[in-house]
């Protein structure tokens, strides 16, 4: 009988960092840049080696795969897999020191995409910028393993009965559960690293065609799969794309609405549980809300140049608004070339609070996005709404919706201690910031965008009033935290949410 080797998924994700380096130490080389490309070769060599003597010396070791064993696994690679990442920052990027590097690989891995370097994009290489989008590339992957991890053990709707995706509960043996119980994590890799890896190669060679640059385009199409929002030499508004890119990208960032696009080859859905998807529901419900109200926004300007071009103007905007509303409930922090195209000044009032309220609400479970996620606020809204509805008619009997009140019950207790803990996470780290020196305006902002993985939020709410580059180290220290804190949130609720679930694990 074969014996199939059990691998480290630590030891295999730093193999696997130390391969990546190869790509931008190629990209470095075809442009000249020896020493650049020299750097990332041999650390990434070095690195590579160190995960092979790892994996070597972990091999076969370990019981049998159980949450608890894995949600620590993926915790520590979020600790420790940085410090590698940060080695090429550090060497490279004249400007920056250690603290500086970590911070960088930091926001990178966990999907953040905040930014030290936004001041000297024309003083560090290509290869730089490519070696981000990587980072934050492989920080995606890493959670669509964590994701595959959850409903490995607890089923493909643990918190959310089938029927809110539209699946009855007596078919679950066929579409409610993955095909590959049981698996560790270096199995998990393995199988989604391909569709991972087609979708980018897909993605990457549209946005090419359609105008963006080799390099631009790649790093468009590794930030929207991963929703890090990472841009290269250019920003994603001033892409060569133009709408049609932008159509591209908002293909991809469906995949941090539903996870039903994730786990599609082992889900099997249908048209029907796509339309019947609350995540999906609830988001189209958001985007055309704030597109009516972008449009009431900007009304008075747009009667008055009520003309042949304004009517292009009102198609202009209502695309940036559905674009940027997607981006940022997505947690992406993408603008659009159109977002709010009629108006000549700096946006302010509504826009803004509209963007900070669409990272909080966030995108869907089991996705690389952050926030609270829909269909948490969803089973918020319907529970509210059924206790008002006791507390109106005592003795009435509410009609039973496809979203059953059993469910609505299920994942009452979950949804609300995340809700109530997200909130509690961002007021901490708010009065951290406010108490090292930070304006309240400014730390309010940043810890949205940092429980939430949005860093381009802080550029487009503050704009030049804000940079991460100002900030102390112990700003820069408590930040960190805040962005590992929010990535590895559904890690850290599973562990909270133990209970009778961690019975037997």
């Amino acid at each position: 009988m074969l014996i199939k080797p059990k691998i480290s998924f630590i030891s295999l994700s730093i193999v696997v960092s130390g391969v990546t380096m190869f790509a931008p130490a190629f990209l470095a080389l075809l442009n000249d840049d020896h020493q650049t490309s020299q750097t990332f070769f041999y650390q990434g060599l070095l690195i590579a080696l160190i995960g092979s003597f790892l994996g070597i010396a972990t091999l076969n070791q370990g019981s049998k795969p159980s949450l608890r064993r894995d949600m620590i696994e993926l915790t520590i690679i979020f600790l420790v897999l940085p410090i590698f990442f940060a080695l090429p920052l550090y060497t490279l990027v004249n400007e920056f020191d250690a603290l500086d590097s970590y911070f960088e690989a930091i926001s990178c891995f966990t999907t953040t995409g905040a930014t030290l370097i936004e001041n000297y994009v024309g003083e560090v290489p290509p290869a730089i910028h490519l070696w981000r989008a990587l980072v934050g590339w492989m920080g995606g992957l890493v959670m669509w393993v964590t994701a595959a991890t959850i409903i490995q053990h607890f089923g493909f709707n643990y918190f959310y009965s089938a029927q809110s995706i539209g699946v009855e509960d007596n078919d679950d043996s066929d579409r409610g559960e993955l095909s590959f119980e049981e698996q560790p994590l270096y199995r998990k890799f393995s199988i989604l690293l391909p569709y991972y890896l087609v979708l980018t190669l897909i993605f990457w060679i549209g946005l090419y065609i359609l105008g963006s640059s080799g390099l631009n385009a790649l790093v468009f199409a590794m930030s929207s799969l991963s929703t890090s929002g990472i841009v290269g030499e250019t920003a994603f508004f001033e892409s060569a794309s133009g709408i049609w890119g932008e159509i591209l990208v908002v293909l991809l960032l469906l995949f941090g609405i539903t996870r039903l696009l994730i786990f599609y080859w082992w889900y099997k859905p249908v048209f029907r549980d796509f339309y019947q998807d609350s995540e999906i529901r609830l988001a189209s419900k958001i985007v055309f809300l704030v597109l009516i109200g972008a449009l009431l926004y900007d009304w008075q300007l747009l009667i008055q140049q009520y003309n042949e071009e304004s009517i292009l103007l009102i198609i202009q905007n209502c695309w940036g608004v559905i674009f940027t509303v997607i981006s940022f409930l997505t947690t992406t922090g993408f603008e659009s070339t159109y977002w709010f195209a009629s108006s000549d000044t700096q946006i302010e009032g509504f826009p803004h609070l509209v963007l900070l309220t669409l990272v909080i609400i966030g995108g869907g479970v089991a996705t690389n996005s952050g926030g609270i996620k829909l269909l948490r606020l969803k089973i918020l809204f319907e529970n509210v709404s059924k206790e008002m509805f006791h507390l109106l008619y005592p003795s009435g009997v509410q009609r039973k919706k496809s979203w059953s009140l059993r469910n609505i019950e299920s994942g009452w207790d979950e949804a609300w201690l995340i809700f109530t803990m997200f909130f509690i996470t961002v007021v901490v780290l708010l009065l951290c910031l406010v108490i090292i020196g930070l304006d309240f305006n400014s730390a309010l902002t940043v810890s949205l965008a940092v429980i939430t993985t949005t860093g381009p939020l802080v550029d487009t709410v503050l704009g030049e009033t804000f940079s991460f580059d100002q900030l102390g180290n112990v700003s820069k220290v408590v930040i960190s935290l805040g962005m590992i804190v929010g990535r590895l949130e559904i890690i850290l609720i599973m562990f909270f949410l133990g209970r009778d679930a961690w019975r037997g694990y």
